[in-house]
């Protein structure tokens, strides 16, 4: 009986720790919601950043870096690489300047304040990165609905600072049928890689109304994600303007279905 009661005493003098040692209970990990994976916000975006609850926790440190090795302290408040480093006592953290055009890592993790309390911070999220693009062009000619006078149209758009690299699309449907890099498009009569923010059509366009868009890009930089395309510019070729159902009003950004013959659009 005296065994039995000693053994806790024999057992921490076994594995090397004193009688009064309490081991700190480890905080769980926290799981990243926002942004997702791969996720590709807004040019310009001040994203929030969001994270499940930790149970027990009363504080995170959030850092988020423009490298996936994050050089770091080891208690996380020096971060040579990181744009930012905060503490707060929140699951979320809102960015009030708005981020550079990079790919960027995020990762959190969760402590508490209260020494009282034995609870060890814990350890570092899984790693997630997402991507602020360029900023998308905004179409100029042809203007939206524009009736051309010839069968040779000249595309042009507004500049990108960063860019060295345009896509122009020019598609005989609405529906863009592209690979995701744009290099592929089986409904385009037009599908170029320029440099410049102009492209003179060089075969004839057949009557008909056409739908393009543009998207911004750098070839060699790969901190440089690829812009949003335009939206969807739209106009015809001679003796096949589109036809507009009566009554109906048109919006800055209308929705359209184009089936050949009839554009119709949805009133506003």
């Amino acid at each position: 009986m005296k065994i039995l009661k000693s053994f806790p005493l024999i057992l921490s003098l076994f594995i090397g720790l004193s009688p009064l040692t309490v081991v700190a209970e480890k905080l769980s990990q926290p799981q990243l919601q926002s942004p997702a994976i791969k996720s590709v916000l807004e040019a310009g975006a001040k994203p929030t950043f969001d994270w499940d609850d930790v149970p027990k926790a009363n504080t995170y440190r959030l850092q988020v870096s423009v490298t996936n090795s994050f050089t770091t302290s080891e208690d996380g408040q020096t971060c040579s690489d990181c744009v930012i480093n905060e503490k707060t006592t929140q699951s979320q953290f809102t960015v009030t300047q708005p981020l550079e055009t990079k790919n960027y890592f995020w990762r959190v993790r969760a402590g508490h304040t209260d020494d009282t309390i034995k609870l060890e911070a814990s350890d570092w999220s899984n790693v997630n990165y997402f991507s602020v693009p360029l900023p998308t062009p905004q179409l100029s000619s042809p203007t939206q609905w524009e009736v051309l006078k010839n069968y040779l149209p000249k595309f042009e758009w507004s500049s990108i600072a960063q860019a060295n690299t345009y896509r122009i699309q020019v598609a005989s449907t609405a529906e863009f049928k592209t690979s995701s890099d744009g290099k592929t498009c089986d409904n385009c009569v037009i599908n170029e890689a320029i440099e410049q923010t102009e492209f003179q059509a060089i075969n004839t366009l057949v009557a008909g109304t056409y739908f393009w868009r543009v998207r911004a890009g750098h070839t060699t930089d790969k901190n440089l994600h690829s812009s949003h395309w335009t939206d969807v510019g739209i106009f015809s070729t001679p003796n096949n303007a589109p036809k507009m159902q009566s009554g109906s009003v048109i919006s800055k950004q209308p929705d359209f279905v184009y089936n050949g013959e009839l554009v119709t659009f949805k009133t506003t």
